[in-house]
């Protein structure tokens, strides 16, 4: 049996600062959330040559200013060029005109007023993470043309494998499963989520990076998990909202985010296709699971404004001696400028890893499946 635990990707803060006060409220703001580690050191210390403080260690460099004089000293402008590849978040007192100047010479991502407030600290934080780790970030749509297809299977391993790759390049992988009626994703993995998302339904503006840090949970393998089953959700009139809401969240934080998106409709599917980065479409090898998938295919071409290669995975194929059932050739005709990925059926391997709330990899990591989705993340890796 697999355990779980909350946490999230480490974000590395350096709090440059001589006030013990505001220090120690800063780092005690952001340790509230597991996101971020911070180290507090005096502006002195990190100009010393001799304590060798590295830049890279770092993603973002808060300055304490005090009363605002520092950004008049060298000190100032011989931090800024020390740590000039990371977002500057300046904390003091109110500023005048020339000091405010003197803070955007230096280049300065952000200005937050003493005396400080929880929120907008870490709203100033926040925003500046994001920013500054968004670019490389990527969304993988796993779409199921019908259901049964087994997209659940395909976007939960897809997750897993990015996670594999990942543990070598430091970066982070999340799993947002989008089938509230369900929650299949978390019961595939034996982690259903029982938080209520009923009370934020009505407030999607209060879904921020703290309230994704409490709601999700990150499995053993390396990735988050965001699954739930909350009907209420898909049927809601602000559910739109709050669903691209906390995918934005999300993919922020991530490098990698994989969203099982299932096959019946919902108020967000559209906008969401029209922006993720690599779609897959799963269906079956029968002519009405390739029908629907054509229809679906040609639905996301023309949301489309870019040429997006649309990956159709063709899963849970069985052979039969003397059949004249449908193979690879018949698929590849139908999506003509989409060759299709032939997925074999694997039931031994697939029936163990849900009943035993396991990986497909962790079962059969020899499988045909495993071998066949760790080809889909090197291609969108």
């Amino acid at each position: 049996m697999t355990s779980h635990m909350n946490f999230s990707r480490r974000i590395k803060v350096l709090i440059a600062s001589a006030d013990q006060a505001a220090s120690e409220f800063m780092q005690s703001s952001l340790s509230a959330l597991s996101q971020y580690d911070s180290e507090v050191k005096d502006h002195g210390a990190l100009l010393d040559k001799r304590m060798a403080v590295d830049p890279a260690s770092y993603d973002l460099l808060v300055l304490d200013a005090g009363d605002g004089a520092l950004l008049e000293s060298t000190v100032a402008q011989e931090l800024r060029r020390k740590f000039a590849a990371l977002p500057l978040i300046v904390v003091s007192d109110p500023l005048t005109d020339q000091r405010m100047r003197l803070l955007l010479k230096l280049n300065g991502s952000d200005w937050v007023r003493k005396p400080l407030d929880r929120k907008g600290f870490l709203e100033a934080v926040t925003g500046n993470v994001q920013m500054a780790h968004s670019g490389g970030n990527h969304v993988h749509a796993v779409v199921s043309a019908v259901g049964g297809a087994g997209g659940t299977s395909v976007a939960i391993s897809l997750a897993d494998a990015l996670a594999r790759t990942a543990k070598k390049t430091q970066v982070s992988v999340a799993l947002f499963d989008l089938d509230f009626a369900t929650g299949a994703c978390g019961h595939y993995l034996n982690t259903p989520n029982d938080y209520d998302l009923r009370p934020i339904i009505a407030q999607p503006s209060r879904v921020d990076l703290e309230f994704i840090d409490i709601i999700k949970k990150k499995h053993q393998r390396g990735f988050s998990l965001l699954s739930f089953r909350q009907p209420g959700v898909t049927m809601a009139p602000t559910g739109g909202e709050l669903v691209l809401r906390m995918l934005d969240v999300v993919s922020l934080q991530n490098n990698h985010t994989v969203v099982d998106i299932p096959y019946y409709e919902t108020s967000w599917k559209d906008e969401l296709l029209a922006a993720v980065n690599s779609i897959h479409l799963v269906t079956e090898l029968t002519i009405p699971g390739l029908q629907q998938a054509k229809e679906v295919y040609n639905r996301i071409k023309k949301l489309r404004s870019d040429d997006i290669a649309i990956k159709v995975i063709a899963n849970k194929h069985r052979r039969r001696l003397f059949s004249f059932g449908i193979g690879k050739k018949d698929a590849n005709n139908i999506f003509k400028q989409s060759s299709a990925m032939v997925v074999e059926d694997d039931w031994g391997t697939m029936n163990e890893a849900i009943n035993r709330g396991m990986l497909p990899v962790e079962v059969n990591p020899r499988s045909k499946f495993v071998r066949q989705i760790e080809k889909l993340a090197e291609a969108v890796k």
